[in-house]
């Protein structure tokens, strides 16, 4: 009968330990950097943009890409709505991807980038002024409804110590409506924005102010979003 020596088993014992060693060694724990990211498990499905734009972002409409880079970190220079790479058995899954290194603490395979649709700027502010209120005073109106970006308004009346002006920020969507203020006759009372694209202001609505008494304004001062 054949038997082993007792050295025989002890070499056997320490090359299965170096085995299970190397193989720990090639599977760290998952970990990535920055540490907000989602990690889950790889398969092959997931070497391709198809699995990400229709399973795993479905209905997010993402146009992904790949890149076929091995490069640790991951350096984008643009943000992206979204960001994977596949490193060991994972995938590290960031969402949103702002510009910057991305890690998974070990080499990368490849990744991909994803984005969405761009939505469209509209800039397209209205104003008015309203009165003339008690004797007489006047207020502004900052429509912002129709825009898709946040828009700075001013309102601007002169009064006997010279020129006054308000200005406000006005969500896209909003509306804002100043307090009134006495305006001196004869002088021009204006509710203007200021362009985003070129920084001028850019008059919407004015009036000259009037003479005597009138009945007192009312209506809703400050921020208001009007129901769709």
């Amino acid at each position: 009968m054949f038997r082993r020596s007792t050295s025989a088993l002890v070499l056997g014992a320490l090359l299965t330990l170096t085995s299970v060693g190397v193989a720990f060694a090639d599977a760290p724990a998952p970990t990535c950097d920055p540490s907000s990211c989602t990690i889950q498990d790889w398969f092959e499905d997931t070497n391709h943009e198809p699995y990400w734009e229709n399973t795993y972002f479905a209905g997010k409409e993402y146009d992904c890409t790949k890149v076929n880079e091995e490069s640790t970190p991951v350096t984008t220079t643009e943000g992206h709505d979204a960001l994977i790479i596949k490193a060991g058995q994972y995938n590290y899954i960031w969402e949103p991807a702002a510009a910057g290194d991305y890690s998974a603490g070990q080499d990368t395979s490849h990744w991909f980038y994803c984005d969405g649709p761009e939505e469209e700027v509209v800039i397209d502010p209205k104003g008015a002024v309203g009165g003339p209120c008690d004797d007489p005073a006047y207020y502004g109106v900052f429509d912002n409804t129709s825009s898709t970006v946040a828009i700075r308004f001013r309102f601007k009346w002169t009064t006997n110590l010279g020129n006054h002006l308000v200005t406000k920020w006005v969500p896209a969507g909003a509306i804002y409506r100043t307090w009134e203020h006495w305006a001196k006759p004869d002088t021009f009372v204006r509710v203007s924005y200021k362009n985003p694209d070129t920084g001028l202001w850019v008059s919407l609505a004015s009036l000259t102010a009037g003479h005597g008494t009138f009945p007192p304004c009312v209506y809703q001062r400050g921020f208001e979003t009007p129901a769709n």
